[in-house]
């Protein structure tokens, strides 16, 4: 049976004879309410088993205020002990945004990081 993530991503996707976590933050544009929320029981799902895990996070049409990447740093932060590899997908800019706010708030180590705008190379990435 198909399990589905609180995002609605495939959990687990196969990729390339790997395996990982999609984790669909996009296009909630400026809604940081509704963003919010799905941050939360995504976090809830994730914190469900000990499991390391690959994951993406398509971050696609969300801003990313200094208010939304706050809240990004701390549910990085409580999921860290879940993160084996994650990959975030966004337009350059947001992914410039997301990359100095991970250095400057240190939740999980940018080694563990790949940050573009090419989906299907994060996907690579993250199997490989």
């Amino acid at each position: 049976m198909l399990k589905y993530g609180p995002t609605g991503a495939l959990s687990e996707y196969y990729y390339k004879n790997g395996v990982f976590h999609g984790v669909h933050y996009g296009d909630f544009h400026q809604d940081c309410s509704a963003l919010f929320e799905l941050i939360d029981q995504e976090e809830a799902f994730l914190l469900q088993t000990d499991a390391k895990r690959r994951i993406l996070f398509d971050l696609y049409h969300t801003d990313l205020s200094s208010e939304v990447l706050e809240y990004l740093m701390m549910h990085l932060s409580h999921i860290s002990s879940r993160i084996y590899k994650i990959a975030f997908a966004a337009q350059p800019k947001e992914l410039r945004k997301l990359k100095r706010a991970i250095r400057k708030a240190k939740p999980i180590s940018l080694e563990l990081c790949m940050f573009g705008t090419d989906q299907n190379e994060d996907k690579t990435w993250l199997v490989s």
